[in-house]
């Protein structure tokens, strides 16, 4: 039995594209699936003071929080990295370098700094999520109003945060952008 050219065609259209789209659902898998890779990261210089750059977290704390701008860094991997200051008002002072994920909403400290200058690597230093509670919610209000705010959608520079680092917020910088 001779099978009609059309029936062969159709047949052999079906066999094609049974295995075209096994392979196009491979690709989305393998595209879907690539996992975040971090950036290998390299420890600033120590803060000076004439670089930092002060913001406010709440009236629950009477710690100072600043940021030193010089540290401020976005990177390829969507990390923000900076080097925070917190000066209590007994006159401790804890310095840490850290990073920012906008997209996942998690912090991670990669280092102390030490009073010569030198860091010392943070333990534990895995990424957390960021939470907003009454107590040290600095990353919270780094995350909202200053390094990640929503009306952005992650396009911020160091240049636009240190700007709304200045200014007090992404709100009220917000002006000179749009």
């Amino acid at each position: 039995m001779i099978l009609p050219r059309c029936l062969i065609r159709f047949v052999a259209v079906v066999f094609a594209v049974g295995i075209a789209v096994p392979a196009l659902a491979e690709f989305d898998e393998d595209y879907d699936a690539k996992p975040w890779q971090e950036i290998t990261v390299e420890l600033p210089p120590a803060p000076v003071a004439s670089n930092l750059l002060p913001f406010y977290v709440s009236p629950a704390t009477e710690n100072r929080f600043q940021i030193d701008g010089a540290s401020l860094l976005a990177g390829s991997d969507g990390v923000i990295r900076y080097t925070m200051v917190v000066e209590a008002a007994g006159g401790a002072r804890n310095v840490t370098y850290e990073g920012l994920r906008c997209s996942t909403r998690e912090l991670r400290i990669y280092a102390f700094g030490q009073r010569d200058g030198s860091w010392s690597k943070a333990r534990g230093n895995d990424w957390r999520p960021v939470r907003d509670a009454a107590a040290n919610r600095q990353h919270a209000v780094l995350m909202n109003e200053y390094f990640c705010p929503p009306e952005v959608g992650g396009a911020m520079t160091p240049e636009r945060m240190r700007e709304a680092l200045r200014r007090g917020g992404y709100a009220e910088s917000q002006r000179g952008y749009r």
